[in-house]
């Protein structure tokens, strides 16, 4: 970083790009880019709010400053002469059971950061010039105002606190514990804890079972956990590692139901158990995997029964604990229900969420919201009350982990014919159903031409003592590369029981079976495979989330010791791995804006231009 001091007495700031003191400039009065010279402009007046601003590079800034010859001990003082920065005072005019009225001299700051809320949680009153913010809203608002730096907020403040945290765990309470939780993972429960209603989304591998159980033990009321089938024992397994003797209830669809402190039942048999649930009354209600729950309608209502149920039972519990390391899977609304389910304000009103952070197009069924914008704001809106992140890289040294992508020649001929017969026949399609149908065919033809390359890569590995790990979209290709490796192989797809299924990852993970074959949506969630450190996948999923965030995590994550190498086969010549590319590489970049604060790119540089 250095800063000038420019002819027009202005301050010019040159540094690289870095995502927050980005943010933290633009939050100063007055601040421009200049995209030309690559640099930040702003008034020197106006440095005392950059100082403040930029918090712990406080002393930093002042040495540049001084090497500028701008005057950094008026700026340091206290008693700086305030012309020098105007001060903005809020008013508070009403206190009423759900909003306040407040009001301020015209300054275009505190209006633009007032209009940051969506429409529903902010009224403008035309003739008395005053403002209506819901109340659920002050913390957030008072936050940005203050690093604004010159608004007196002394009146808006008392309405602001929270009192910070209020509750903490004590590991001593938790005498036959059998596991020794990491810093960040006490720090996280206590974050569920004191606000009741939070999105666990650090990533895979950092333990958010764990972490949930600790806030569970310590709140110590009735829970209902909701989870994949094949997840609901090692619930069961996590919860005695810390209370051996807890009170649980694992419920299945054929042994009828029965009341614990606990009670652990899976998504699919919720309907069945629905008038028991709701007779239970559970203070606590923890939603696992809760992308699952992710469908919602262009009208903002839940398009699956699944959705529709577990939103309901949320609305009568005291704490709500969502838990998924990937809250959007394709598109920003898949957040919407998750959201919902904490009782977020950018809930209340759909089409005010859908037209302020999804792009809609119309068609001719009228209008669809499958897209992203104002990712930032989003963000915003999330963090730190409402949803809680962490990378695995921040929080564990994990071994690195290598995305390659590995051009293979196959036979084109059936995939060719599929696309003539597609190009012939789409001006008869009606519905966007028959033309997905049309490209799953095409993909799964160029699926089947590459596993076999990954046979002949798995036996490569074999011959260095590896294991190694096979995933892919279509059932026939797990079946038929089970074929090739026979005794040396176990599989997982839909259809195998849950504990069938816990049975052949163990198998795995002894080192009794060297290759694993699973299918994405079966395999690639609530399973450790980290016997292996080498992956081949033989077709991309359509969510690069589901790729980078939950199958690349069945290798990358705790206990893992190993590099883990991630192959990629596609095809140089075949357009549609071109297509599939950049599409998804545009949702991965959506959705690591909003999450992360920054753009993540899946797939090597200049990959693109490869297929080209």
């Amino acid at each position: 970083m250095d800063i000038q001091l420019t002819e027009k007495k202005k301050a010019k700031i040159i540094m690289d790009y870095d995502f927050e003191r980005f943010n933290k400039i633009k939050n100063v009065d007055g601040s421009e880019y200049d995209f030309i010279n690559n640099a930040w402009i702003l008034s020197a007046k106006y440095i005392k709010a950059l100082v403040k601003e930029l918090g712990q590079d406080n002393s930093e800034i002042i040495q540049m400053l001084n090497k500028a010859n701008i005057n950094s001990k008026e700026i340091q003082s206290d008693n700086t002469d305030s012309s020098t920065i105007k001060t903005v005072r809020i008013q508070v005019v009403k206190n009423n059971a759900k909003s306040l009225v407040i009001n301020f001299d015209y300054d275009k700051k505190v209006l633009s950061t007032i209009k940051m809320l969506e429409k529903n949680n902010r009224t403008f009153n035309a003739k008395t010039k005053m403002w209506r913010i819901n109340k659920a809203e002050v913390a957030w608002l008072y936050d940005k105002l203050n690093n604004l730096g010159y608004i007196d907020l002394k009146e808006l403040e008392p309405f602001a606190e929270d009192g910070g945290l209020v509750e903490e765990l004590d590991l001593n309470s938790f005498p036959n514990m059998t596991i020794v939780p990491k810093d960040y993972q006490v720090e996280v429960a206590n974050l569920k804890i004191n606000n009741k209603k939070m999105i666990n989304a650090l990533e895979a591998g950092l333990g958010k079972t764990l972490i949930t159980v600790l806030a569970m033990e310590h709140i110590q009321k009735k829970t209902l956990i909701i989870c994949l089938a094949s997840n609901k024992y090692a619930w069961r397994d996590e919860l005695q590692k810390v209370n051996p003797y807890a009170d649980i209830s694992v419920i299945d669809g054929k042994s009828g139901w029965t009341t614990s402190n606990y009670v652990i039942l899976n998504y699919d048999i919720l309907n069945k158990y629905k008038e028991e649930i709701e007779a239970s009354c559970f203070d606590v209600v923890v939603i696992d995997e809760a992308h699952k729950i992710r469908g919602v309608n262009d009208k903002g209502n839940p398009s699956s029964i699944r959705a529709k149920l577990t939103l309901n039972i949320c609305k009568r519990a005291e704490y709500v604990f969502p838990i998924t390391a990937t809250p959007f899977v394709n598109r920003t609304k898949d957040i919407f229900n998750i959201l919902s389910s904490i009782n977020h304000p950018i809930t209340k009103n759909w089409y005010i969420f859908a037209n302020t952070y999804c792009v809609g197009d119309y068609t001719g069924f009228g209008i669809s919201y499958d897209g992203s914008e104002n990712q930032e704001q989003l963000t915003e809106k999330l963090y730190p009350k409402y949803m809680v992140r962490m990378l695995t890289e921040d929080k564990i040294d994990l071994p690195e982990r290598i995305r390659s992508f590995v051009p293979v020649k196959i036979n084109l001929k059936k995939y060719n014919k599929r696309v003539n017969d597609y190009l012939q026949n789409r001006a008869k399609f009606d519905t966007k159903s028959q033309h997905l149908v049309e490209m799953t065919a095409m993909r799964k033809e160029l699926a089947i031409e590459k596993s076999k390359h990954a046979v002949e890569m798995v036996k490569n590995l074999l011959d260095q003592n590896k294991s190694v790990a096979i995933f892919t979209n279509y059932r026939s290709i797990v079946e038929a590369l089970e074929k090739k490796f026979e005794d040396n192989c176990v599989i997982v797809q839909g259809g195998i029981s849950d504990k069938e299924k816990h049975k052949r990852v163990e198998s795995f993970q002894s080192g009794e079976k060297k290759v694993f074959i699973g299918n994405m949506e079966a395999a690639g969630e609530a399973i450790t495979l980290t016997k292996a450190s080498e992956m081949i996948v033989t077709d991309m999923h359509w969510s690069p989330i589901i790729m980078t965030k939950q199958v690349e995590k069945r290798l990358h994550r705790l206990t893992q010791t190993n590099t883990v190498n991630i192959r990629y086969l596609y095809s140089e010549e075949a357009k549609l791995d071109k297509l599939m590319i950049e599409s998804l590489n545009k949702k991965l970049s959506d959705s690591s804006m909003i999450l992360d604060g920054k753009k993540e790119e899946f797939f090597v540089e200049n990959l693109s231009n490869m297929l080209e």
